[in-house]
């Protein structure tokens, strides 16, 4: 799917969250190509090829593999931290998780904050909390605002919107 067709794909019921995610991805304080990789990520996440596929169109091709490397390896942190907030458990706090990061150290092939972005924006999709709260200390650290932070989790919240809408709206 090409992103021109998302909205043509959208019912009628779904016009706020296509003017969101339209406005998200093309009034940011990030660039159309790290803002598709943000979307990019959120879209993984989401568990929509047809997403990624459309915003992987919007983006060079090192921003789409550092969006995907960061949504990747958030699929797995997003739940283990999710998973010890549940369990409640302060032994079980003091285990090494064992999840293989390594491409965090390189940011994915691009800008720190780039790849923060995009960790940021799974993150949010991924419901995780830590994450969350982790992403967004590393983003404040290299001086993203309140303002752009809303912008981030504006995107995030218009492609998981725009994921569940096409999964059941889809024949």
């Amino acid at each position: 799917m090409q992103f021109s067709e998302i909205r043509d794909a959208l019912p009628a019921y779904a016009k706020d969250v296509w003017i969101t995610l339209d406005g998200a991805l093309q009034r940011s304080f990030m660039t159309p190509e790290v803002a598709a990789g943000a979307a990019m990520a959120a879209a993984i996440s989401a568990g929509s090829k047809e997403l990624v596929e459309a915003f992987e169109g919007l983006s060079s091709e090192t921003e789409a593999t550092a969006a995907k490397t960061a949504a990747a390896i958030m699929g797995m942190t997003n739940i283990w931290y999710s998973y010890l907030d549940l369990a409640d458990d302060a032994e079980l706090r003091t285990q090494q998780p064992g999840i293989r990061m390594q491409s965090y150290l390189t940011h994915g092939g691009v800008d720190k904050k780039h790849f923060e972005i995009y960790t940021l924006s799974a993150s949010i999709v991924g419901k995780c909390k830590g994450c969350v709260t982790g992403h967004i200390a590393e983003l404040k650290k290299l001086g993203i605002t309140a303002a752009e932070l809303r912008d981030i989790g504006k995107l995030a919240a218009a492609v998981n919107a725009t994921a569940k809408i096409l999964a059941i709206a889809r024949p």
